[in-house]
């Protein structure tokens, strides 16, 4: 677990979203943009970032577009690093 002690700063520059499916984790720093893609189903110790992996382009690319679309539909202000 991170960031969940009495003493977090959350403007720190390490604020991170994620979005979660039964087969899939997507995550996205705000601080440098770095993106995470795992496959749980087949990874699910998340060992393996397949985010570069051409034959998850098109997953990560959706998980993404929804995440952003949750985050615009509850007013989350991360700022969009894309």
């Amino acid at each position: 677990m991170m960031c969940t002690g009495p003493a977090v700063i959350f403007g720190d520059g390490n604020e991170w979203r994620v979005y979660r499916t039964k087969q899939y984790t997507y995550a996205i720093f705000k601080s440098d943009g770095q993106e995470f893609l795992f496959d749980d189903k087949n990874d699910p110790y998340q060992m393996e970032n397949v985010i570069d992996n051409k034959s998850y382009r098109e997953i990560a690319e959706e998980l993404k577009s929804k995440m952003y679309a949750k985050m615009n539909e509850i007013g989350d202000s991360f700022e969009n690093v894309i």
